[in-house]
């Protein structure tokens, strides 16, 4: 398996939550400009067939007519896809608009992801995101009229203005719209964002354990599994391109701020800047050549946060009984194991190297 992802790094305004890198375009010109340099940087995945495409944001359908169809034939000039392809583009209920559902549509997209966050207008409000609940599900219903059959829904957890209880109402609503895929993000207040400056704070563990819980309890009696620690989906509904990564296997990253990573062991990156990638994006990048150590250890922190776990041979797992189980040289969490998942690789890890060390 082998991916391909493109940054659209422009927004029509930031998020107070958000980390990612992203741009509010000053005109036109500047988005063209970006599109024309990606198309040469695209040239690079020419002669490599890729299973998946995923164009992550920012905000991908902030591109409209002119500007999306360029993107489009980008992408369709440049990338040679398998029969059996997965193509996502990340959307904002706002910017949904017929015109450009029917023109992804027409030229190979078959997933979309629907950043929705909340369905609580006060919460939304909060947040900085610029449509409501009701847009939403105009949107939806707009989406499934084209003919998308396969449609997954961001949501934040872990704000404080949101408890066990809403929390709990919120997945039962998502779940009855019968979308295909929902993804369920514990709000991570990092810095350099808006939050962070303000001191806004996630509720205490006990809390968050509780809604961690809540997210099994409600999403399974509606036939969604957890296959990821964040993620859940309907039978045969998983993100491809998202197990390229948790599965550890190889990538190309297009645009600001891309990631790659190519086997055996090397992982660059692009400038998170776009004045600087579109003035030389090659010359920018940033190469690391991995360690066989630094391999394992991202391959469990990986691997063991799906729910096919990661292999690791026969390795002591006395006093981690409650957090994993070990099967076959298989290693998977327990439900308790999903809320200490990092630190559970971090010791996994030691203990493959020699080192024994128990979590707290």
């Amino acid at each position: 398996m082998r991916g391909l992802y493109i940054h659209v790094p422009f927004c029509r305004q930031k998020c107070l939550y958000c980390a990612f890198y992203r741009v509010i375009p000053g005109n036109r010109f500047q988005m063209e400009t970006y599109l024309r340099v990606l198309d040469m940087e695209l040239s690079e995945a020419e002669g490599i067939r890729f299973d998946t495409i995923y164009v992550g944001g920012g905000t991908p359908n902030i591109l409209k007519e002119r500007l999306l169809e360029m993107f489009l034939d980008s992408v369709h000039r440049h990338v040679e896809l398998s029969e059996d392809y997965e193509w996502t583009v990340e959307m904002n209920p706002e910017l949904v608009d017929l015109d450009s559902l029917e023109m992804m549509k027409s030229w190979g997209v078959n997933r979309l992801s629907l950043g929705v966050q909340s369905i609580y207008d006060e919460e939304l409000r909060m947040f900085g995101r610029l449509h409501r609940k009701e847009t939403v599900l105009r949107k939806l219903e707009l989406i499934r009229k084209v003919g998308f059959d396969n449609v997954s829904v961001d949501l934040i957890f872990g704000s404080p203005w949101k408890g066990p209880d809403m929390w709990r109402r919120e997945l039962e609503e998502v779940a009855s719209w019968e979308v295909e895929h929902i993804s369920t993000y514990h709000l991570t207040i990092e810095e350099g964002t808006s939050f962070h400056a303000m001191g806004i704070r996630n509720p205490d563990d006990e809390v968050m354990e509780r809604m961690y819980i809540l997210r099994d309890e409600v999403l399974s009696r509606y036939g969604f599994e957890r296959y990821e620690i964040s993620n859940y989906a309907r039978k045969g509904f998983e993100s491809r391109h998202n197990l390229i990564y948790w599965m550890h296997q190889e990538y190309r990253g297009f645009g600001p701020s891309a990631h790659s990573f190519v086997k055996p062991n090397i992982r660059y990156s692009n400038v998170p800047d776009l004045e600087r990638y579109i003035e030389d994006y090659e010359g920018n990048r940033d190469y690391e050549y991995l360690t066989g150590e630094q391999l394992l250890l991202e391959r469990i922190f990986l691997g063991i946060r799906t729910r096919w776990g990661v292999h690791v041979g026969d390795i002591d797992i006395s006093g981690l009984e409650e957090f994993v189980e070990l099967k076959d040289g298989v290693i998977r969490l327990t439900d308790r194991g999903v809320l200490l998942a990092d630190r559970i690789a971090v010791e996994i890890f030691h203990r493959m190297m020699g080192s024994h060390r128990s979590p707290d």
